[in-house]
Formats: C-alpha cells, structure tokens, sequence
C-alpha cells in the first residue's frame, strides 16, 4: 500500500460520516445508523445518504427542509470528488461505489467498495443501486 495513502483514503470517507452528522445536527435530527451511498465514474458524480432510527429507514429529503437537504446533497458530491482525489494523488485505484455505514451510538465503521462500475458493466443506474441497498437495509439483509 502506497504510504500515506490508508491515512488519506480514511480522513476522506470520515468527512462524508462527519457531513452527515453536522447534517443531523443543523435539522434537529439524530439517528442510531448512517448509511452513506457515493458513486463516481469518469462521467457521474452521485452521493446520498439514509439514516436509520428506532428501526425506521428516513431519506436525508424527510430529515431538512429541501434547502437543507439539496445543500447536504451538494456538499457530499464535493466529499466524494474528494475521495477520487485521494486516490488520484496517490495513483490508488479509486472505487467506484462505496457504501458507508456507521453506528452512531458505538462509532463504529463500515464501509464496502465497488470497483466494477454498475452502469458500464450492469447496466444498472447508480440511483437503482442505492434504491437496491435502501430496500436491504430495510429489510435488514445487508450483504
């Protein structure tokens, strides 16, 4: 692994968790679990996130108002162009979709990537893909 690299890689995804709990905070909002959704390709740049409380799914769109949620939105596009620049700076192959989770209470994290890119190999619009990982955290069969 390229030195420093783990490091860089590390701080960039805890600046899309700590987005998404300044976000919680500025709506009033607290959740038991973050889960964090960016997707990139050479063309598409795509970021969302789900909070989970007392077993309820909730969209970042129900959490703040549509200013606060399209500014969320905004700021975490901007983390996830971060992300690639990590990668791109230490010449790191860069996933192409990463699914953030992290509990709240125990401040553990999570995290599963994807280096094969969904619309250019599957077919598959990465908005089908996070819909696809709303409904499994939904029904509590996270793979």
């Amino acid at each position: 692994m390229i030195i420093g690299f783990e490091d860089a890689f590390m701080d960039a995804q805890s600046e899309i968790i700590s987005l998404c709990l300044e976000f919680l905070d500025l709506t009033g909002q607290d959740a038991d679990e973050i889960y964090a959704y960016a997707y990139q390709n050479e063309h598409e740049t795509m970021f969302n996130a789900f909070f989970k409380k007392d077993g309820t799914i909730l969209s970042a769109g129900k959490l703040g108002s549509d200013e606060q949620s399209d500014a969320f939105l905004h700021v975490g596009i901007e983390s996830v162009i971060k992300l690639v620049a990590v990668c791109k700076k230490y010449e790191h192959k860069c996933p192409n979709e990463c699914k953030l989770i992290y509990h709240v209470t125990s401040k553990q994290f999570d995290a599963k990537y994807e280096y094969t890119d969904c619309v250019a190999e599957k077919g598959i619009s990465p908005v089908e893909n996070l819909m696809k990982w709303k409904k499994e955290i939904e029904r509590g069969t996270l793979s």
